[in-house]
């Protein structure tokens, strides 16, 4: 018998799939406006069109696999579900501390970003982890 879906891995496991796609668009959006574009690794953003395609498909490979491990209920969600909760609010401090110029979003628009990043990748983890037992990780 099929276990029925359950609201907000779900939901997450879609978003996270959908952030794959868009990691791996990451060169295109680069070639399109490098300014603007392009992924963001250690809070600089990477500049050039093969890191761009590189950075962007591993990128792509590892929040598609979160997002099938959610989606899958996979032991595997838990330790991808930490790495993410620890590598999002690190990526955007960086980020944000090494931002300077007249282009910045206003601080409305960047703290919306905030909440929702650190709400997706931080709640997930602390939803993943009070769950554990639906991954097969009861334990501990």
């Amino acid at each position: 018998m099929k276990t029925p879906r359950r609201g907000f891995p779900d939901a997450m496991a879609v978003l996270f799939a959908l952030l794959a796609v868009s990691n791996a668009s990451k060169a295109l959006q680069w070639l399109r406006n490098p300014a603007m574009g392009g992924i963001v690794l250690l809070g600089r953003r990477v500049e050039g069109l093969v890191p761009n395609v590189f950075l962007g498909g591993l990128m792509a490979v590892a929040l598609g696999t979160y997002a099938w491990s959610l989606w899958r209920r996979s032991p595997l969600a838990v330790p991808l579900s930490i790495a993410y909760a620890f590598w999002v609010p690190l990526n955007l401090a960086l980020f944000w501390y090494f931002a300077t110029g007249p282009d910045l979003p206003p601080l409305a628009v960047m703290a919306t970003y905030f909440v929702v990043a650190i709400g997706g990748s931080v709640g997930t983890g602390l939803w993943v982890a009070w769950h554990r037992a639906a991954f097969g990780r009861g334990d501990g």
